[in-house]
């Protein structure tokens, strides 16, 4: 019970800093978008329609695979375990805390000739035999997500794209991606950080964590697919709570933001009548949101 304590802390501030889900909604300009080739045709509204939408933001979309992605470690006082636990050193903050066979992965973005486009970062999760990924562009803030169906493929296995038969076989059209309100959870930024996925470190580079740090008060973000709603638009004046990063607003997790508390427990922590007036006021704040999902 603790350790969940402690992730209804973590989770809140981390989540601002990283991706972590007042917030600004690009736009892009022609100039900006991919080019690439021509897509085949497609229906509104179906999974191949988005992608193509979203390759005109994102450039063109990799395959994605479990078997490409690293597990995250289960932990009780620093030992890895092999089955779920009651608790664990690093909780998740949504689904089953201490669940062990979660993997995360990540694939680089790259331009229609096969050059390298760093600046575009597609995030695989698994869990529960099923795959849901992420496609951000850091410069323009265009975000796409996107889920396989529930017993439609294979996670471990091939997994369709855009160009190859059956896509629409594979994955969830962008209304039911969007029903499952991927920016409650979401709502700062893109990608997620807490201590239990930040375990996961890039191989390329171990001193920084796989899923990248691309979000601030300042970094662009919108969703592609008029399917999606975005994410609130609004900055809490002279709070400092949202001084380093942005709020979060969601009753989805394991630590709800209503049962946070001041001081947190953090090492060196100390009480702050301001900081748990802010803590109010961006409580109030979240309140106030018209959003599909909230506390």
């Amino acid at each position: 019970m603790e350790s969940l304590r402690k992730l209804s802390i973590i989770s809140f501030l981390a989540i601002g800093l990283g991706f972590g889900f007042t917030f600004f909604i690009a736009s892009t300009t022609a100039d900006q978008k991919e080019k690439h080739t021509a897509p085949l045709a497609a229906e509104p509204g179906t999974a191949l329609y988005y992608a193509y939408e979203c390759e005109a933001e994102l450039g063109p979309l990799p395959h994605f695979s479990c078997l490409d992605c690293i597990e995250i470690p289960i932990t009780q006082n620093g030992v890895q375990v092999t089955e779920d636990v009651d608790w664990c050193d690093n909780p998740a903050i949504f689904g089953d805390p201490c669940q062990v066979g979660n993997r995360v992965g990540r694939v680089e973005g790259m331009h229609e000739n096969g050059d390298p486009r760093p600046e575009v970062s597609f995030l695989m999760f698994c869990r529960d035999g099923g795959i849901g990924v992420i496609g951000h562009n850091s410069e323009t803030g265009a975000t796409c997500f996107f889920s396989i169906k529930e017993g439609g493929v294979n996670a471990y296995g091939f997994i369709p794209g855009p160009r190859d038969p059956g896509y629409d076989d594979a994955w969830q059209t962008p209304q039911v991606v969007s029903d499952d309100h991927c920016v409650s959870c979401h709502m700062a930024d893109p990608f997620l950080h807490t201590p239990w996925i930040d375990q996961v470190k890039d191989p390329k580079n171990p001193s920084e964590t796989l899923v990248p740090m691309t979000g601030s008060l300042a970094s662009p973000y919108f969703v592609v697919g008029d399917e999606f709603y975005q994410p609130a638009v609004g900055k809490l004046q002279r709070n400092e709570c949202t001084r380093c990063h942005r709020g979060q607003c969601s009753s989805m997790f394991n630590g709800n933001l209503e049962d946070l508390y001041i001081p947190g427990s953090f090492w060196e922590d100390h009480y702050d009548q301001t900081m748990a007036e802010d803590l109010e006021a961006l409580k109030a704040w979240c309140h106030s949101l018209d959003l599909p999902s909230h506390f």
